[in-house]
């Protein structure tokens, strides 16, 4: 069986069909789902492009793709997507929105972490000692200076 362990749907215009269909091609039979949160102070004009617009806010920065996202696209194909879900660690009560995820959504991976946070932040920490508990693997997006994300704004 062949796993796709990062992947997003309602990203560079693809929906979740989108997403089977190239899964297809390359011969994967299951995909990471996870979401991408963007805080509004980390936003940048060049990855909209590509958003759902859905999820574009009023201020003109864009969520990038939140975990309804997800829920949807996992409601449309259980049997290819699992579910993964990283609850933003600024808010505080992450780690209870992590749990409430698998509880009520299966959620089965942590992801994508891709916050402007140290990772031995205390609220970082407490998010992956939940996910420890949860049982659910963490994906962790880390850019670089000179990254295209970095470029495109």
């Amino acid at each position: 069986m062949l796993i796709d362990t990062h992947n997003h749907v309602g990203y560079i215009n693809k929906d979740a069909s989108a997403v089977i269909a190239d899964m297809d091609a390359l011969g994967i039979d299951k995909t990471w789902l996870l979401t991408w949160n963007l805080r509004p102070e980390e936003d940048s004009a060049g990855y909209h492009h590509g958003c759902d617009p859905r999820y574009a806010r009023a201020d003109g920065t864009h969520a990038a793709i939140p975990f309804p996202t997800v829920v949807e696209a996992c409601r449309l194909f259980p049997t290819r997507f699992i579910p993964g879900y990283c609850p933003d660690p600024w808010l505080g009560n992450a780690p209870q929105l992590l749990e409430a995820a698998v509880n009520i959504h299966g959620v089965r991976v942590c992801g994508e972490w891709s916050y402007r946070m140290t990772l031995d932040d205390p609220r970082a920490l407490e998010l992956f000692h939940a996910a420890g508990r949860l049982k659910t693997p963490i994906v962790l997006h880390m850019d670089v200076p000179g990254s295209v994300e970095q470029d495109a704004g």
